[in-house]
């Protein structure tokens, strides 16, 4: 995944949260080249690629695209979506049979909200001030 600054959630978190951050997160499975979500869709959420990859580009009025992106498993993608844009900006497809977990905004303030863990006070102080 090309460096965007985009902090890797799974870096910032606890290791004992992977737990709790499956039991909220909505898990949806992806055939290759499945459409995951097209730029535009007023879907807010972050997506945590756990199989698989997401390839992320950019469609313009022309008819092309412009790669943004890949999405390894283990990243995350869409921050953004979940700290106040209500539009997606790319179009995510997956690559090879994929698995997402999906963080709506809700369940994102659940994690950098949850008491005791200074490292999701950060994770959301460090993806709000990017954007």
């Amino acid at each position: 995944m090309a460096d965007f600054g985009v902090p890797v959630l799974a870096k910032l978190l606890a290791a004992d949260d992977a737990g709790f951050i499956a039991s909220i997160a909505q898990r949806r499975r992806y055939a290759d080249g499945e459409l995951i979500h097209e730029r535009g869709d007023a879907m807010p959420a972050m997506g945590l690629v756990v199989k698989g990859r997401v390839k992320l580009v950019s469609p313009r009025n022309n008819g092309r695209e412009y790669f943004v992106s890949m999405v390894e498993a283990g990243q995350n993608y869409g921050d953004i979506a979940v700290v106040g844009r209500n539009t997606r900006a790319h179009r995510a497809t997956a690559v090879g049979e994929t698995e997402v977990d999906h963080l709506s905004a809700e369940a994102f303030a659940r994690i950098v909200q949850r008491p005791g863990r200074s490292e999701e006070r950060r994770v959301g102080k460090e993806c709000r001030s990017r954007w």
